[in-house]
């Protein structure tokens, strides 16, 4: 049982170290063809807008920014990282 469950263990290991690797590899994917037309486009392109007015009035209605106070909170943020390691400590623990 305890051969079963090392070999178990050694595979799900290696899938869950494997996926980066996999994912860095760069697979070519397909890459839909556009179709060429005859007749060039002749189009401009757009002027870039400022947006900067519009935030400024933002800033100006929102009387609760001048109040805020951030990171009172005081809590311990546990990510998904934390959590896979622990996981995989337990399982490595479990059946070694």
């Amino acid at each position: 049982m305890t051969a079963l469950a090392k070999s178990v263990g050694i595979a799900v290991l290696t899938v869950l170290m494997s996926g980066p690797a996999l994912a860095a590899t760069g697979l070519p994917s397909a890459s839909p063809v556009a179709r060429q037309s005859s007749v060039p486009e002749t189009t401009t392109p757009a002027a870039p807008r400022s947006n900067a007015g519009d935030y400024a009035a933002r800033e100006r209605n929102a009387k609760a920014l001048e109040s805020f106070e951030g990171g009172s909170e005081g809590g311990v943020y546990i990510g998904g990282g934390a959590v896979t390691v622990v996981l995989v400590v337990l399982l490595v623990i479990l059946l070694v």
